[in-house]
């Protein structure tokens, strides 16, 4: 796994676009700095010094002394520097100093990056003088580690007289950086202000206020700042805060612009999103015309209204950006100063999810039992060592969940899934005891024994810090823990490489495979039975991406609002989620004048024995009259947390929804085949033994029966046969694009999916039970599609493997506008990945075509020796370009074999073999039926849609027109050929011709 070092806690936002070429990212990237010395304290920091003595350490400078009667040559060492860097990163390193060599108009500054050693030396040439400057060192040659530096800050002959050095700060860079830093406590560090009060730089800021006039600026190339070449510095980073309410604004020119009489104006930050909080804005120029040349003037509006007040960090101006920092999902510290909620946290959380996770706890006897205190989510109760408010109460468990206070869990999968991400927390144990933890595909409650329930893919618990991947069968480190002791956990879930890291305070536990079966990511808690405990800074974050991925090809989808369903117009007044489906008949309590209507969907019934009639109002109390008010028997109901479609029936009550005309607009192609897939499970809890399950395509305006499917569609099952969970099996058809094209022509093709029971309702009509759940049978319908069934390597999903997919490839391979796939697949296999690894990460699996786990112009190679082409297959057949590889040479020695080319391609031969009699059409005769028939049976290729076929007949050879006879069967595909079956019947003397023809 990637380390970003150095990174700062900030919430990642997105990055917008000013109309000028200037990207604006406000805090999204990790710093690109990393200060390795401040001066901030009044110690000396110096690990060795020769010929030179530490004077002082004030106002965030150090000064250091070379005496008089000192020979050559004075340095200082730091080892350790405050702060290690990685140099194979950190190419650059930036001393803000000042050396006085007395009459000396210059000296030279070595620094040699540990180990120390002639090797490592950078010299530069600095200015002497007591104002300080600062001076950049190359360390991109240098094979140092980072640890610490020497600097020879008096590398000349002593005058006679004592020389000083002061330096301000040390910090590494990722690439050639200036900065305008205010880390020296009154030090403008050669800026100008304009209309500012009470200007100060002190504790490493610059900050005032604006006058009664408004209009705030700091010049900041004002008084003898280093030349700004803005065709090397792309990045200007600013980190400052301004009042809430204000805005931010950078002025600029070069000579591209006209030079300083004509800046030009970048809105940092607009009034509504300042907040008065310290953020830290990166402008790209990268892709700004008028951004090249010399600087020549740059202007910092840092607030706009008059009486404001700021403080500018720093601003610097960067070769090299910062890598994007992990992005923030969720993050609760529980202050509950802000706010106590214990199961809706919004208002106190942040991230992207901070208004959409909430929390479930179970188990709660009494008010108070779990809550938001003191900065924590609490279990303890009253007692602050261990144990509950109340004693033996089975112990609380903490979902999180998608409603406040109902078991709802919330999916992550949507955010995590893929990636590697963290997921962080800190616990408090209690009598050996923690707070257990865990991780699954599946929806779980979480539990006080969470290691030894299956159901979790990963879990601790539930005694001592103990480890595992639960279902995957990896057992327990079994690490005591230690009552009323409070640990840091975070775990690194890196589903790209299948593997999971436990720290525990900081140290790596251990690293565990992980392998989740299912679509689903759930996070739960569970505290043991009577022992307390509390959770606090319950994080979950994205690591930033190493590398782009490339773009998903999905396969095409003709049902619209199939998956994930969205809705409409929905009405709730009782049941705070599961609503009834507009127009139908679901008339439990629960649910009572709950609707909702399920955008693009129809919903339609059968009712042969009445039942609709004896419910009274659909949805509401009709007082127990008639005999079905308050029933569930014909619920048809959304249910947005599970994400599926409840289908109830009970005797001989038909429950479907329909998607009318889905094949409108869309074009259909013959040669491929169509994938009709319906996600269908039962509820345990009811009778689905007299049940049936019906799918289908439906010919014709409106058409829910079955008896108009199209040919191939149909799906009928018994309801109790389906999986009792979802995305467990999928209930799925085959559909040709002949027999889709041949409906459409016909009229609207329709989707239908609908449930029917035939056990009988006890005593109906006179006085049955409403709701006796063994008369009921329920099926869930979690998604629904019909997509191209695509042939192998066809890796634009679109059905057929031609020449579009070749471009895809060559687009990916050149990167797609970013950088190259072969560079993506270095840069993920040098941080670990396994070349497979990185292959699934980048989405790049199905690109590599020759099998060698690498996705290179060898791929792109073999797949065009794959294309179905005609041109392909004579080059496989070993015929020769411009020599026998016509369509009509009959090239076999001797003359032929009677089949040209054209034919061998059509039919599957040899064209370099005598193959003709096992090519021919077979010819045979069958009665069927009382008459006497000639069948006529043929190969056809099916990958080329460039080749068409006809079966001709007439009455003789010679004259006459023939007529077309229409197949009668197809059989299925088998290595990119069908066999078509014709007939005649041999009362008529008729002959069969094959005509073969490509476009």
């Amino acid at each position: 796994m990637r380390k970003w070092l150095y990174s700062i806690a900030i919430m990642a936002m997105c990055g917008a676009v000013s109309a000028l070429g200037v990207t604006i990212h406000k805090d999204v990237y990790d710093t690109a700095t990393v200060v390795l010395e401040d001066f901030s304290g009044m110690n000396n920091l110096a690990s060795a010094m020769t010929l030179v003595t530490f004077t002082s350490s004030t106002n965030g400078v150090a000064t250091y002394n070379y005496a008089s009667n000192a020979g050559p040559e004075g340095y200082i060492t730091y080892a350790t520097l405050a702060q290690s860097f990685d140099p194979s990163r950190y190419k650059s390193m930036r001393i803000r100093m000042a050396v006085d060599s007395d009459d000396a108009g210059s000296a030279v500054v070595q620094v040699y990056p540990t180990p120390i050693g002639p090797a490592g030396v950078v010299g530069m040439v600095v200015t002497t003088g007591t104002t300080l400057k600062e001076t950049s060192f190359d360390l991109s040659t240098k094979t140092a580690n980072g640890i610490g530096a020497r600097i020879d800050t008096f590398n000349h002959t002593n005058d006679g007289t004592d020389d000083d050095c002061q330096i301000d700060y040390i910090m590494a860079d990722l690439g050639r950086t200036i900065g305008i830093e205010f880390d020296h406590d009154g030090d403008l560090n050669q800026t100008a202000q304009v209309n500012l009060s009470n200007v100060t730089v002190q504790n490493g800021f610059l900050s005032g206020g604006t006058t009664t006039i408004g209009d705030a600026q700091i010049n900041l190339l004002a008084l003898g700042a280093p030349t700004i070449d803005a065709g090397i510095y792309k990045y200007v980073e600013i980190r400052l805060k301004g009042d809430p309410g204000d805005k931010i604004d950078l002025f600029w020119s070069t000579a591209a612009t006209g030079g300083s009489a004509t800046p030009v104006k970048v809105a940092v930050e607009a009034a509504e999103n300042s907040d008065g909080n310290y953020h830290t804005y990166l402008l790209d120029f990268s892709d700004e015309a008028q951004w090249t040349g010399n600087l020549t003037s740059l202007r910092l509006d840092p607030v706009s209204t008059t009486n404001a007040t700021f403080e500018l960090d720093y601003v610097r101006f960067m070769e090299v950006r910062g890598p994007e920092l992990p992005e923030i999902l969720f993050f609760d510290d529980f202050d509950d100063t802000v706010d106590n909620n214990p199961t809706n946290p919004a208002a106190r959380a942040t991230g992207t999810l901070a208004n959409t996770v909430k929390y479930y706890i179970t188990g709660l006897t009494a008010t108070g039992e779990v809550a938001v205190t003191n900065g924590l989510l609490d279990w303890t109760g009253t007692n602050a060592l261990n144990g509950d408010l109340l004693t033996a109460n089975g112990g609380q468990n903490l979902q999180l969940s998608s409603s406040a206070g109902a078991n709802s869990a919330f999916n992550w999968a949507p955010y995590v899934a893929g990636e590697t991400y963290t997921i962080s927390f800190t616990y408090r144990t209690a009598s050996a005891s923690p707070l257990t933890f865990g991780l699954a595909d599946t929806p779980i409650i979480g539990g006080w024994d969470a290691d030894n329930v299956v159901g979790f893919d990963f879990a601790f618990g539930s005694y001592g810090v103990n480890w595992q991947t639960g279902s995957d069968g990896i057992s327990s480190n079994t690490a005591g823990a230690t009552a009323n002791t409070e640990y840091d956990i975070e775990l690194t879930i890196e589903e790209a490489q299948g593997l999971a890291e436990i720290r525990v305070n900081g140290s790596l536990i251990t690293t565990r495979s992980i392998d989740f079966e299912n679509a689903g990511r759930y996070i739960a808690f569970g505290e043991p039975t009577k022992y307390g405990g509390y959770i606090d800074n319950l994080k979950v974050a994205v690591d930033a991406p190493l590398v782009e991925k490339f773009a998903v090809i999905p396969a095409l989808d003709l049902i619209a609002n199939g998956n994930e369903f969205q809705v409409t117009n929905t009405v709730t007044v009782t049941h705070p989620t599961v609503h009834n489906v507009a127009g139908t008949f679901g008339d439990f309590s629960t649910f009572w004048s709950n609707y909702v209507e399920v955008v693009g969907w129809t919903p339609y019934y059968a009712d042969p024995d009445g039942l609709t009639a004896n419910i009274g109002t659909p949805g509401a109390d009709d007082g127990g009259v008639p005999v079905l008010d308050g029933t569930f028997y014909l619920d048809t109901l959304l249910d947005p947390n599970n994400n599926w479609i409840t289908l109830n029936s009970s005797m001989n009550y038909r429950n479907g929804m329909m998607q009318e005309d889905i094949l409108n607009g869309v074009t259909i192609k013959a040669g491929v085949n169509y994938y009709l897939k319906i996600d269908v499970s039962q509820s345990t809890s009811t009778d689905q033994s007299e049940a049936t399950f019906t799918a289908a395509l439906t010919m014709g305006a409106g058409s829910t029966h079955p008896a108009t499917a199209v040919s191939g569609s149909l799906i009928s099952i018994t309801a109790d046969s389906v999986p009792t969970i979802k995305e467990m099996a999928y209930q799925t058809a085959t559909i040709s694009g002949a027999n889709l094209l041949a409906a459409q022509t016909s009229g609207p093709v329709n989707l239908i999916f609908d449930h029917v029971n035939a056990k009988a309702i006890a005593d109906y009509p006179v006085s049955p039970n409403p709701t006796n759940i063994a008369q009921v049978s329920q099926l869930r319908i979690a998604s629904v599609s019909l997509t191209v069934n695509s042939p192998a390597n066809d890796l634009n999903k679109d059905g057929i493997l031609d020449e579009d997919d070749v471009a895809l490839a060559n687009l990916y391979l050149a990167g797609d506008g970013g950088e190259t796939a072969t560079n993506r697949q270095d840069i993920l296999t040098g941080e670990g990945f396994t070349p497979a690894q990185a292959l699934a990460y980048l989405n790049l699996t199905d690109f590599d075509i020759d099998g060698d786990n690498d996705f290179d112009a060898a791929d792109i190679v073999a797949l065009e020796g794959l294309l179905p082409g005609y041109g392909n297959w004579a080059a496989n057949a070993l015929l020769t370009a411009g020599v026998n590889d016509g369509l009509l040479d009959d090239v076999e020695a001797g003359g032929g074999d009677g089949f040209n080319n054209l034919l061998e391609y059509a039919l599957g031969g040899d064209p370099l073999a005598y193959d003709a009699a096992d090519l021919q059409p077979v010819l045979m005769a069958m009665k069927e039926g009382g008459t006497d028939w000639f069948y006529y049976i043929q190969n056809r290729r099916t990958e080329d849609p460039s080749l068409s076929y006809v079966v001709l007949l007439n009455n003789n050879l010679i004259y006459g027109t023939p007529v077309t006879n229409a197949p009668i069967g197809q059989s299925a595909e088998v290595g990119g050929f069908t066999t078509f079956t014709n007939r005649t019947d041999v009362d008529n003397v008729e002959f069969f011709q094959l005509k073969v023809q490509k476009d």
